[in-house]
């Protein structure tokens, strides 16, 4: 029998993130909110955003600018504070199990309107399968490495899915309720004002973060469209601008497709003569790897992977003439808790837009997916310290957004 009392507790010491900085943070108030009073912590059970420390074993599960949300959980006094994605999912999987079980029962009971002890077990059972095929963020290997809580206070696995755990135990959640003003990492136990309740012990105990209700907030804007890059003559390897979601596709001047063979590592090429183009390539982090010199005229396309742990609004870029088809657009979150344009659970606008510059560049960490590190050339103003303030990668544009969680009650 599990319980939300520290039983068993060891003393598994983290160290304190990146030399004694404490919790990093990166700004994306640019004007006075709304912040309310009160004690709120994260979820034990959430799934790591990205790694703080892989060495020291510490993630991150909030990240700043993040829309929240508060879970329900009967074993708890408060609501804990959750990502509003995951919020809505664990609401989906209530209602998805609800109605799964009583279709099941208008379709298998054979006593209409009073079905049998056994047939509601298996309309439960049922309702479950379904509700949780409805939900997709999962558990990862990073969480499984960090020894992250499941929701049942068992171990996570890479591939549980987060909601279905949290909802087989009864936990419901609120709507959205605000952003995020500040990083957490993964709590050490179910109440971390209560030493009592730790299952392990960190120098960041998780403790309260505050979230604004309303303000005016500036976020990069990340373009989805599907990425179209010239590659050099004469080089052997090609660095592309994003990561890639997929499969990349390679053109010669026709343009044509050209088919060439992928390799796991790049000393696995097999080098051509000289003169003939390439035949096999290999992917390391955003570099591409050729087994011979790039002819002129190749192009490569891919679908670029934005599935960062910064905060971004997300957008159709080749739907953009500017940046002002921004104005005026209203915001909405998607499933990752990132901003989206959309009609629905819309909480903001967008009341200005500026173009990204290169001094932007002066005040951040670029993020190094390779490693799950923020290893790259830091930002001049971090002295070379491992703090994220926003994400480096030179966006065209940067939206400027005034929202408000108060509307609709």
């Amino acid at each position: 029998m599990t319980t939300l009392n520290g039983t068993n507790y060891l003393g598994n010491h983290i160290g304190a993130p990146q030399i004694l900085q404490g919790t990093p943070m990166y700004n994306v108030e640019v004007a006075e909110g709304w912040t309310p009073p009160g004690e709120y912590y994260p979820a034990f059970y959430l799934n790591a955003a990205v790694s703080e420390n892989r060495l020291q074993g510490s993630a991150y599960v909030l990240m700043p600018g993040k829309v929240l949300a508060l879970d329900k959980d009967s074993r708890n006094r408060n609501g804990r504070l959750i990502p509003a994605g995951l919020a809505d999912e664990i609401t989906l999987w209530h209602t998805t199990k609800a109605s799964a079980a009583a279709a099941y029962i208008t379709a298998e009971a054979a006593d209409a309107g009073n079905p049998t002890a056994q047939e509601l077990a298996d309309a439960d059972a049922a309702g479950i399968v379904a509700a949780t095929a409805a939900v997709s963020i999962v558990y990862g290997g990073l969480d499984e490495e960090f020894g992250i809580v499941n929701a049942a206070m068992g171990r996570a696995v890479a591939g549980d899915k987060v909601a279905a755990i949290a909802g087989a135990l009864g936990i419901t959640a609120t709507r959205a309720i605000g952003i995020a003003k500040y990083a957490a990492l993964t709590a050490p136990g179910t109440d971390p004002s209560n030493p009592s309740t730790f299952f392990k012990h960190s120098y960041d105990t998780g403790g309260s973060r505050s979230f604004s209700r309303w303000g005016f907030i500036q976020v990069p804007v990340l373009e989805t469209q599907v990425r179209v890059e010239d590659m050099r003559e004469g080089a052997t390897t090609h660095r592309i601008l994003l990561y890639v979601d997929g499969a990349l596709t390679f053109k010669d001047d026709g343009p044509l497709t050209v088919v060439l063979t992928e390799k796991a590592t790049p000393n696995l090429l097999t080098p051509v003569a000289a003169g003939n183009p390439p035949t096999e390539f290999s992917t390391l982090g955003r570099t591409i790897f050729f087994n011979g010199v790039i002819p002129a005229g190749w192009t490569v396309t891919y679908q670029p992977q934005l599935d960062t742990p910064f905060t971004c609004l997300k957008v159709d870029g080749s739907t953009l003439a500017n940046s002002v088809d921004l104005i005026g657009e209203k915001i909405t979150y998607d499933a990752n808790s990132n901003y989206a344009i959309g009609a629905t659970n819309k909480f903001g606008e967008i009341l200005d837009v500026k173009l990204g510059q290169d001094k932007d560049l002066a005040t951040v960490m670029t993020w190094y997916r390779d490693q799950g590190k923020w290893q790259e050339q830091p930002g001049s103003s971090t002295e070379g310290r491992n703090t994220q303030l926003a994400l480096a990668n030179a966006p065209r544009y940067i939206a400027r957004i005034a929202f408000n969680f108060n509307q609709g009650f």
